[in-house]
């Protein structure tokens, strides 16, 4: 009796198929590893140039990169503000209307007065985009159990947001989510408050503020 065709041609049709299927997962392991060394690669020479680019600031410019260890701590209420020149008249496009506006006060009288505002751009931000707000008293000590009031320009009034605990990795009180508005902050206190006004997401890209307001006695 004659094989049939089919029976025959089975086992090498297996054969064959068995071998396209070898082929076919090894040429997915080397894309899969040649795509990992490409990614490894590309990450390695960021990392190189961005090393390379933190050389060449000035020593001061963990300002900008390393904002959990800065001294924002101011010794007078007349002492100059430690301002992002990013920010204001003269900074960087559609953020020259971020402002300070200053709160009425008369000699003697003790109000929250912002001392610190740095700004973190897109690749600063880690893609994150809040105001992050910390109040310190005279003594640059972490103030707790104040309130801040915040707004928008559209959205108006803003939800009270829990306090941070003074051990939070934000190094700050408050941390509040910018969704696109144009934001003011201040202390909701029974002494005056600063108010720190205009700031905004540009062109909706995720940005960071870091505010801080210090409690002072107007000489």
């Amino acid at each position: 009796m004659n094989t049939p065709t089919l029976g025959r041609s089975l086992p090498r049709k297996l054969h064959t198929l068995g071998k396209f299927v070898i082929v076919a997962l090894i040429l997915s392991w080397i894309y899969n590893e040649m795509t990992t060394l490409i990614v490894a690669t590309s990450a390695s020479h960021e990392l190189v140039a961005s090393s390379q680019q933190l050389a060449r600031l000035p020593k001061d410019a963990y300002v900008y990169y390393f904002p959990f260890i800065r001294n924002d701590c101011s010794t007078s209420a007349t002492s100059p503000v430690n301002w992002d020149s990013r920010l204001g008249p003269g900074g960087k496009p559609l953020l020259e209307n971020v402002r300070i506006i200053s709160a009425t006060v008369t000699s003697g009288q003790q109000y929250w007065r912002v001392v610190t505002v740095i700004f973190q751009d897109i690749y600063e931000s880690d893609n994150d985009h809040t105001i992050y707000v910390k109040l310190i008293d005279e003594n640059c000590n972490r103030v707790s159990g104040k309130q801040v009031r915040w707004f928008g320009e559209g959205s108006g009034e803003q939800p009270l947001q829990e306090e941070k605990a003074a051990n939070d990795l934000c190094n700050c009180n408050y941390g509040l989510f910018m969704f696109g508005d144009i934001y003011s902050v201040l202390v909701n206190d029974v002494i005056p408050s600063d108010t720190m006004a205009g700031m905004i997401m540009p062109m909706r890209r995720h940005v960071n503020y870091r505010i801080t307001f210090q409690r002072v006695t107007q000489p």
